[in-house]
């Protein structure tokens, strides 16, 4: 089987030479390079279990800007201004700063500074309240997606390997709600690009387990998503929220096979970058949409000690 992937992806390699001009085949060296990134990241692609009776299921980040609007939230009681209507966002401009605003003061007149939309542009990151860029979802798209979304994964050759997951409402417990909910595992890679350690991440924090400890269909780890929230564990059952006396919930309902649905490299997605809010403001930041796979969201954890997933 690797040699005809090798084979392959060499054919493609040459082929796609050609069109560019380039008659030079690739060397032997790239052509096993590609190979053995083809296999990579579709061995540890996982299979994820949503939560029985989800209803908020994986989407596609592309269909979400589709079905949403781009604005400016300002602070002070000033009112927002809209930089891209309903169905109108670009991607490539989102992620390469083609949108622009000035943030008002507190007499709503526009500063003198310009920030674009591949900036830390996030309500409540870029200031204490919520000036800053938004994805405004529609409404009647909350409910969107299914168990054929696409999966995204960033990768650095001997580090980690990160899978992205999203899901265009995160249907939490009180003020846990927000439109766009991007959520990740990630895997510590050895030199030699073995899989060591997997984070599974949730609520801002993450916890870890050896690869080996990680139950696995083949070479795929198996993530449950909990209900509603989406937060990534190893196993079946109830567990403990940053909100005190509040549970994420997860059991072995619909099954999403990442690995035989459309997976693409995230930073070559047009919108990568972006560092707006993916979703509506709220009141508060944990009610305001997330950042996204960009400069300001890290695609591994702060520290591979964090605490074990019991």
């Amino acid at each position: 089987m690797r040699r005809r992937t090798t084979a392959l992806i060499a054919a493609a390699t040459v082929a796609l030479g050609l069109v560019l001009g380039n008659t030079a085949p690739a060397s032997a060296a790239e052509t096993t390079d590609a190979a053995l990134m083809t296999e990579l990241y579709l061995a540890y692609a996982p299979l994820v279990y949503l939560a029985q009776g989800e209803t908020k299921r994986p989407t596609n980040a592309g269909a979400f800007l589709q079905h949403a609007a781009l604005g400016w939230s300002h602070d002070s009681g000033c009112p927002d201004h809209q930089l891209a209507a309903l169905g109108t966002v670009n991607a490539t401009s989102l992620g390469s700063g083609g949108y622009t605003h000035r943030a008002d003061n507190a007499l709503c007149s526009p500063g003198s500074t310009v920030y674009a939309s591949n900036q830390n542009v996030r309500p409540y990151d870029f200031s204490s309240g919520p000036e800053g860029m938004y994805l405004d979802l529609d409404n009647s798209m909350r409910g969107m997606g299914s168990v054929r979304a696409e999966l995204y994964y960033d990768y650095l050759k001997g580090d980690h390997i990160t899978y992205w997951f999203f899901y265009a409402y995160n249907d939490g417990p009180l003020v846990q709600n927000h439109e766009g909910d991007w959520e990740r595992i990630s895997i510590k890679l050895s030199p030699t690009n073995q899989p060591q350690i997997v984070a599974f991440f949730g609520h801002g924090g993450s916890c870890i387990l050896s690869y080996l400890s990680v139950p696995r269909t083949g070479t795929h780890p198996i993530i449950y998503s909990a209900l509603g929230t989406h937060a990534s564990y190893p196993n079946v059952g109830s567990h403990p929220t940053p909100v005190s006396g509040f549970y994420d919930h997860t059991s072995k309902g619909e099954a999403w096979e990442t690995y035989i649905r459309p997976i693409y490299n995230v930073r070559t997605m047009p919108w990568y970058g972006y560092g707006g809010a993916w979703g509506e403001v709220g009141n508060f930041s944990d009610t305001t949409g997330p950042r996204g796979p960009s400069a300001f969201k890290s695609p591994t954890p702060a520290s591979w000690t964090s605490p074990a997933c019991y």
